[in-house]
């Protein structure tokens, strides 16, 4: 059985740029709605960290996966790395979500995590992929990040969001969109929830 424990430990605002610390007043409407949530959950205003930028955001193109035998991320030439170890708590291989937005190319319109009961060595039909498995090394269900691009009847995917701690289901977020996927399914560790945004803060 998997065994959750703990509280919320993290919340990482991501989209195309870089991450820092900003204090509550600095916020969007939008990322102050994540930080409020972030400080009720931890009962105090520690320390979170918020990517923050004053530009257009360029829309997501693609994802990949970024797999380590240590604490990472390492860095990755023209790809974005979200710091948060997708297997946290589960004892597994440190697995990091990479990210780009490349001018030209069509943005990503959809994005899911697909779980299975055995390895999978093609992408589900019509969508790309990441062969990587977000539990490597931790046991439980194979899980894998999927995608799609240039749907045309779907806007952009401009953020993503990742929450690590014990909520066994997705909290609302206002803003933001829940994939009802553990990331950490049938491993020990933390409840993590992938979250997207179509929304450009103001």
């Amino acid at each position: 059985m998997k065994m959750k424990s703990g509280k919320l430990t993290a919340v990482f605002l991501v989209s195309m740029f870089a991450t820092v610390f900003l204090p509550l007043s600095f916020l969007t409407k939008v990322q102050a709605e994540v930080a409020k949530f972030a400080f009720n959950k931890l009962g105090s205003e520690k320390p979170y960290y918020i990517s923050q930028n004053t530009n257009q955001p360029t829309p997501i193109t693609q994802f990949k996966i970024q797999t380590l035998n240590q604490r990472g991320p390492i860095g990755d030439g023209g790809w974005n790395i979200l710091p948060t170890d997708l297997n946290k708590g589960a004892k597994g291989r440190y697995i990091y979500l990479e990210y780009q937005g490349i001018s030209g190319l069509p943005p990503v319109t959809s994005v899911d995590v697909k779980a299975y009961d055995t390895p999978q060595y093609n992408p589900p039909a019509g969508w790309s992929w990441d062969p990587s498995d977000l539990n490597a090394g931790a046991g439980g269900k194979y899980i894998y990040l999927a995608w799609k691009t240039g749907e045309v009847d779907k806007p952009p995917i401009i953020n993503v969001l990742v929450i690590a701690g014990n909520q066994s289901s997705p909290p609302n977020i206002p803003g933001w969109i829940p994939i009802y996927q553990d990331l950490n399914q049938g491993a020990k560790g933390d409840y993590i929830w992938l979250y997207y945004s179509t929304t450009i803060p103001t």
